[in-house]
């Protein structure tokens, strides 16, 4: 699965990341770092890959400093 995954740019833990916000909707980065077991670093690596393939919307919830603990992704389409 992951040979095919590279032809689309992503790895597993792109799948998993997809797969859990189709699964359980929005999350917070910290949600799915928990429910995933992910480093929040390894996460956010995982967030700059789907971001720009429009397969994640990122928005800030509460906006002001501390936005970045708020950070709230939905699921977009994945295409494999």
């Amino acid at each position: 699965m992951g040979d095919r995954l590279k032809a689309y740019g992503i790895g597993l833990w792109d799948l998993a990341v997809l797969a859990a916000l189709r699964d359980f909707g929005p999350a917070s980065q910290g949600d799915l770092g928990i429910r995933l077991g992910i480093d929040p670093s390894d996460l956010v690596a995982v967030m700059d890959t789907l971001a720009p393939r429009g397969l994640i919307e990122r928005s800030r919830d509460p906006p002001g400093p501390a936005a970045l603990l708020g950070d709230h992704y939905s699921g977009g389409r994945c295409p494999a």
